[in-house]
């Protein structure tokens, strides 16, 4: 750390303006001898082992958990009353972006635990959560898809109750 602090000491001096030749040939000879530091720890990259793996899908489970309170029906009940208040489908591809995150945290993770340690308990319990964040995606895209062909539509399928989520 302090050859790495003293190097970029010596190359705000080398650059400058108020030197002579004399200390710019001094400080690169300076430069030259410093020792290469190590890669900053952030640029290492951590994996996760199949404990982490899990948590981070526990992790996944709470958000989805926040973003769905009290249920997934009622949460996509509150998008559709937000779409109706206002007719904009940007209501809704804000929601599936977001969930969109979500299903591919997931199946990152599933990746993983996939190769660490097959199908198993662990895999089947991520699984669950993956079901979840599919499931509201494709009420939300079939929300989607009746706002697109118009905003009337939408609500007509609504009170039919013809939309995935009120099946």
């Amino acid at each position: 750390m302090t050859s790495m602090i003293l190097r970029e000491i010596l190359e705000f001096i080398l650059t400058s303006t108020h030197r002579t030749l004399f200390v710019s040939q001094r400080i690169r000879k300076m430069l030259s001898s410093l020792p290469d530091e190590p890669a900053d720890e952030s640029d290492v990259k951590y994996e996760p082992d199949l404990k982490g793996w899990c948590q981070l899908i526990d992790n996944i489970e709470i958000q989805l958990d926040h973003i769905t309170t009290p249920s997934m029906e009622l949460y996509i009940e509150r998008v559709f009353r937000k779409y109706a208040s206002g007719g904009r489908e940007v209501d809704i591809t804000e929601e599936v972006d977001v969930l969109s995150r979500l299903e591919k945290d997931i199946t990152d993770c599933q990746d993983h635990i996939l190769q660490l340690a097959g199908v198993g308990v662990e895999w089947n319990m991520s699984e669950k959560v993956a079901i979840r964040v599919h499931t509201v995606i494709r009420w939300l895209e079939d929300m989607l898809c009746h706002a697109m062909v118009n905003s009337q539509d939408l609500i007509d399928a609504h009170k039919a109750k013809e939309l995935m989520y009120q099946q």
